[in-house]
């Protein structure tokens, strides 16, 4: 089962896709701002070479220009 196959009831309960994609990877996105709490803290920083030029990443985590490893 994957996450993409359950995009419609995603977007029923809350409205939208969440930012939720549906991807070749194992990996899946959910975009933080969805959560009300902070139930897991950051380990990486992926996609940074098509970030904002205006947006400074200030933190230590390892920064990736794409997908990081798995």
């Amino acid at each position: 089962m994957r996450l993409a196959d359950h995009q419609p009831q995603w977007a029923e309960l809350f409205g939208a896709a969440g930012g939720i994609s549906p991807n070749p990877s194992p990996q899946y996105g959910v975009a933080l701002a969805l959560l009300d709490d902070q139930p897991v803290r950051p380990a990486l920083h992926c996609f940074v070479a098509s970030k904002a030029p205006w947006f400074e990443i200030t933190d230590d985590l390892p920064q990736y220009p794409d997908y990081p490893p798995l």
